[in-house]
C-alpha cells in the first residue's frame, strides 16, 4: 500500500501554476495599465491560473521520481559540458595573440556659407566670437539730449549702440582679429 498521502486540494502542479500565474498576470496586468484599466486584473488572473493548474490532476506531472532524476542528471550535465567548453575556449583566446585593427576614420570637412567669417591666417572657419564692445557715452547724444530735455536728457548719452564690428579669435592657430557680421 502506498503511505503517501493524496493531496486533498492540490491535485495538480502548484508550483508550475504559480509561475504560469506569475507571468499570465504580469503579461494581462500590462495590458490592463495600457488599455482597460480593471482594478487588480493581473492579480485576478494570476491567482485563477495558479488555482486551476495547481487543482487540477491533469496539471500533474506523469513522470515517475526516477525519471525526474534521470532528468535532472541529464541537464545539469549538460550544463557543466557548455561549462567545460566556456572555459576551453576562454584559456584558446588567452593563448592567442589579440591583433587589433585601427582604421582612422576622416570626418566629413563641413559645408559652410559663402560669406561665413573665417580667420584671415588660416582661412579657418573654426572662430570663436569674444564680444561687441558698446560705446561707453556718446557726447552728441549728451548734448542734444541735454538741450531738447533738460538735465534728464543727458543720460541719453549713455544709450550707445552695438557696433557692427565684432572681436573675434582663431581656435586653429590663435590669431585675434575684427569681424562684421
Amino acid at each position: 500500500m502506498d503511505d503517501k498521502k493524496e493531496p486533498k486540494f492540490w491535485k495538480g502542479d502548484a508550483v508550475a501554476g504559480f509561475v504560469y500565474g506569475m507571468f499570465g498576470g504580469l503579461f494581462v496586468g500590462i495590458l490592463n495599465i495600457a488599455f482597460l484599466h480593471v482594478w487588480h486584473l493581473g492579480l485576478i488572473v494570476w491567482i485563477v491560473v495558479w488555482l486551476t493548474v495547481g487543482t487540477q490532476p491533469k496539471f500533474k506531472d506523469k513522470r515517475t521520481p526516477e525519471q525526474i532524476k534521470d532528468d535532472d542528471s541529464k541537464f545539469w550535465n549538460h550544463v557543466h559540458e557548455e561549462n567545460e567548453k566556456d572555459k576551453e575556449e576562454k584559456a584558446l583566446k588567452a593563448q592567442r595573440p589579440v591583433v587589433q585593427n585601427i582604421t582612422i576614420n576622416e570626418q566629413p570637412k563641413k559645408k559652410y556659407k559663402r560669406h561665413a567669417p573665417k580667420c584671415p591666417k588660416c582661412k579657418s572657419h573654426d572662430i570663436q566670437v569674444l564680444d561687441n564692445r558698446r560705446k561707453a557715452f556718446s557726447l552728441g547724444k549728451a548734448a542734444i539730449g541735454g538741450v531738447i530735455y533738460g538735465g534728464i536728457g543727458t543720460i541719453v548719452g549713455f544709450a550707445g549702440k552695438r557696433g557692427k564690428k565684432y572681436d573675434a579669435i582663431c581656435m586653429q592657430c590663435g590669431k585675434k582679429f575684427k569681424i562684421k557680421f
